[in-house]
């Protein structure tokens, strides 16, 4: 396919710019999820909803990345830092008006 719709982007956005989606049902292991992460790395972007700016998957990954920060450790591999501020890859389009980057 050629057309820009079908594309994949891949997008960095802040980590403290992205939402929770109010009814996410799953129960996540967050302690498998961060052992992972901290081994291999953070391994596959967040969906998000670009009419609503909130995750529709990746809600576990995102609370471990927020525990990761909070507890001063490093960045998993493929997180990018940029003045102290941790950027997420994602798929989409960039959302500037939300401030993401």
């Amino acid at each position: 396919m050629s057309s820009a719709s079908a594309e994949i982007r891949i997008v960095y956005t802040a980590l403290a710019t992205l939402l929770h989606a109010p009814r996410n049902p799953k129960q996540h292991d967050l302690a498998a999820l961060r052992t992972s992460m901290t081994r291999w790395g953070f391994t596959q972007p967040l969906a998000l909803n670009e009419a609503t700016g909130k995750l529709v998957e990746g809600h576990g990954r995102l609370d471990v990345l927020h525990a990761l920060k909070a507890e001063g450790a490093p960045p998993p591999t493929r997180i990018t830092v940029k003045g102290g501020a941790w950027f997420v890859p994602r798929g989409g389009q960039p959302t500037h008006h939300r401030g993401r980057v």
